[in-house]
């Protein structure tokens, strides 16, 4: 797994319509380069591929850290603007993982997908992180 700065920084998009990934799919993408204005490249993870990755919350892990380890998958594919929202963005945070930082349209994203979806990673996220700071204070 990759030493992940907290200075990557990634766009958080969803599509206008399901009728190419699936209803809850976040869509998550460098910024747009300047040479190709028109288009996103998104890594994806889709609801229901597998039994561990249950939330909106857990998507967007799988998905940035394809991207940011550019990681070969067939969950990667290009989008046109007019076809996308952006909703946010998100950065990696020790021990919490990828989680959105900055929400830009919550409206569209709750249509996409109902969530709960929080700023600064989701209560479960940050017991869970605490839970194992503390043990590791303790040297258990």
């Amino acid at each position: 797994m990759s030493n992940y700065p907290t200075e990557a920084i990634y766009d958080l998009w969803v599509p206008r319509d399901d009728s190419v990934v699936a209803r809850g799919t976040p869509l998550v993408a460098r910024p747009i380069r300047h040479d190709d204005p028109n288009m996103i490249h998104a890594y994806y993870e889709e609801p229901a591929n597998y039994a561990n990755i249950k939330t909106f919350e857990h998507r967007i892990n799988f998905a940035a850290g394809r991207l940011h380890d550019q990681y070969p998958t067939s969950k990667m594919r290009g989008f046109y603007l007019d076809d996308v929202i952006h909703v946010g963005r998100i950065a990696h945070r020790q021990g919490l993982g990828w989680i959105i930082i900055e929400f830009s349209d919550l409206r569209s994203l709750i249509e996409w997908d109902t969530g709960p979806h929080f700023i600064g990673g989701s209560p479960e996220a940050r017991y869970e992180r605490d839970s194992r700071n503390l043990m590791k204070a303790l040297n258990l």
